[in-house]
């Protein structure tokens, strides 16, 4: 997505702050990281929530138009989770510390799996569930 593209530049930047040994430096590009991220999602957001409209505008047909837009709606608050997770990836990718990262997936699967099973069959959200799931575990 764009918003890994724009976290690559955390991740080359702090590589090259601690290679000059400028501890302090990475500091700053990870909070103007968060900022533009942060910044860029909020302009997503407003995008994405009139997703089901665009779609139709388009000549999708309206009953999928519909459906995505539930999806994305529901989707919107975990961007900001996931806009915010992704720079502290990029943060620890470039110290090497890529164990943190694989314990955090590891954890966070199966829990991903449960919720979005446990939302689109048993409390029969259907699209908005499978979002909401996703949503749930990038908080």
């Amino acid at each position: 997505t764009i918003l890994i593209g724009l976290s690559e530049s955390v991740e080359t930047l702090t590589s090259q702050a601690l290679g000059a040994r400028k501890y302090r430096k990475t500091g700053k590009i990870v909070e103007r990281g968060l900022v533009l991220l942060l910044a860029f999602t909020t302009l997503d957001a407003v995008l994405l929530w009139n997703t089901e409209t665009i779609f139709k505008m388009l000549g999708q047909h309206p009953e999928l138009a519909t459906i995505a837009g539930n999806y994305v709606r529901f989707m919107i608050p975990g961007l900001f989770f996931y806009a915010v997770s992704i720079v502290f990836q990029k943060f620890l990718s470039s110290q090497g510390k890529i164990q943190p990262l694989w314990y955090i997936s590891l954890s966070t699967t199966p829990i991903h799996v449960v919720a979005t099973y446990f939302m689109v069959a048993h409390v029969q959200m259907a699209e908005k569930g499978a979002a909401a799931a996703w949503s749930f575990v990038h908080f």
